[in-house]
């Protein structure tokens, strides 16, 4: 099914954190769902 991943690098940190969203929805379109959990991958932020 649809997925998107974002990989994001702290090299102050020195770690790799890597997010995976996909979007469980047969029969019927998936494409703002998979944009609206974009939007949230976007959003993310960590705390050092």
């Amino acid at each position: 099914g649809p997925f998107i991943s974002f990989t994001f690098v702290d090299p102050q940190l020195e770690r790799v954190i890597t997010v995976d969203a996909y979007v469980y929805n047969p029969g019927d379109l998936k494409r703002n769902f998979i944009r609206q959990m974009e939007a949230i991958c976007y959003t993310i932020s960590f705390e050092k």
